[in-house]
């Protein structure tokens, strides 16, 4: 998977929600989201762009996962952690992600990769209770990451692992059911790599 996909997949959306006044409208109240100071923690899980500016492609990803969530196609869990990620300082990650309860397991790479900055995983018992339990683990983002390589790896793989920078908390995001992700991923084959829009018959 290339990895500036994700960031040409939201300008390609953005750029298509400014040609219409419905979609400035819908951009317009993307932009909306970011001024809701009691929304920054969730506006964080979704991403965090580097320098902290929000381009219109990066509001318009962070738009399409937060509208995903509001009307429950994807759910949203936070697992505590007690101290936020320390990117810098591997080690200290891998010890804190020990916190979190039994059930779930972690593998955190070495550095940043293609897919992420690790795994969460979560034994079988705790499928039921897990947006995206259909499956059994998540790749892991730590620290800041745009919103459009959040909205890439729910398009990939139906759920995703946040753990921003700044929270004590790791947000797991997942498509409520396989149903519901294959749908998803059925109309909207642009935030699919061009090999899956294939396959899916795009």
């Amino acid at each position: 998977m290339e990895a500036s996909f994700h960031a040409w997949a939201a300008e390609t959306y953005a750029a298509n929600l400014q040609r219409t006044v419905k979609g400035r409208t819908t951009l317009a109240a993307y932009h909306q989201l970011l001024r809701d100071r009691d929304s920054d923690d969730l506006n964080d899980a979704v991403g965090q762009p580097h320098g902290g500016w929000w381009p219109p492609a990066q509001v318009a990803a962070l738009g399409m996962v937060r509208t995903l969530h509001a009307e429950d196609t994807v759910r949203a869990l936070c697992l505590r952690v007690g101290v936020p990620p320390d990117e810098e300082d591997r080690g200290a990650a891998r010890d804190a992600l020990r916190r979190l309860p039994y059930v779930f397991h972690t593998l955190l790479y070495d550095r940043r990769a293609e897919d992420g900055d690790g795994l969460l995983a979560w034994d079988p018992e705790a499928a039921a209770q897990m947006p995206g339990g259909w499956v059994s683990s998540a790749p892991l983002e730590i620290g800041r990451t745009d919103a459009s390589r959040t909205l890439l790896h729910l398009a990939d793989r139906g759920v995703v692992a946040r753990w921003p920078e700044g929270s004590p908390d790791v947000w797991v995001f997942g498509f409520a059911t396989f149903t519901a992700w294959h749908v998803w991923r059925e109309r909207h084959p642009g935030f699919l790599p061009a090999e899956e829009s294939a396959e899916t018959g795009s």
